[in-house]
């Protein structure tokens, strides 16, 4: 078996394939509802809400992470409507307007990801009153300077040749956008 780095997502380029496929089968399992279950001994209803609640973190993280694996392998135009889908689910988590700027930009639509940038920062703005992270401006700046969508990946681009890549942990920037 592969190493895995990093315990969340398959550092290794030659098991992403793998990482995801798995990760999108087990996307497709039904949730049970935990208000219909009846509690156990020594197992109240706020606890199985409280782990409700955490296991949706979980999926949530694992579907992003899933993302990215997309993204690192190529999928950028597949993965485009489900980034569509998320942002107006929730509309406040930066990670998925960034990987729908880069799935846009990787997919050749440099125009459309700098709109997407232009209306996550409406949206923090107009609704929170505030300024989008330094990740995502400097996301946008990558994009406003035609760096290679390669770099704007958060795991390395299977389509590497040899050797293993530098591995990509941030594209935090101190720098603040308006």
């Amino acid at each position: 078996m592969p190493p895995v780095l990093n315990g969340s997502v398959s550092r290794v380029v030659g098991f992403l394939p793998t990482v995801t496929s798995t990760r999108r089968r087990s996307a497709c399992l039904k949730r049970s509802s935990c208000g219909a279950a009846k509690p156990s001994t020594g197992c109240t209803r706020s606890r199985l809400q409280i782990e409700s609640v955490r296991l949706a973190k979980l999926r949530a993280a694992a579907l992003a992470d899933r993302i990215d694996v997309d993204l690192a392998l190529g999928r950028s135009a597949e993965v485009v409507p489900e980034l569509h889908v998320l942002v107006e689910e929730k509309p406040f988590l930066e990670r998925h307007w960034g990987q729908l700027m880069t799935a846009l930009y990787y997919s050749g639509n440099s125009h459309e990801a700098l709109a997407m940038f232009s209306r996550a920062r409406e949206t923090f703005v107009e609704q929170l009153g505030i300024e989008p992270s330094g990740e995502l401006c400097a996301l946008h700046l990558q994009i406003l300077r035609e760096e290679p969508a390669e770099s704007l990946l958060r795991l390395p681009f299977a389509g590497t040749g040899g050797g293993s890549p530098g591995l990509r942990t941030s594209r935090c920037s101190p720098l603040r956008c308006r």
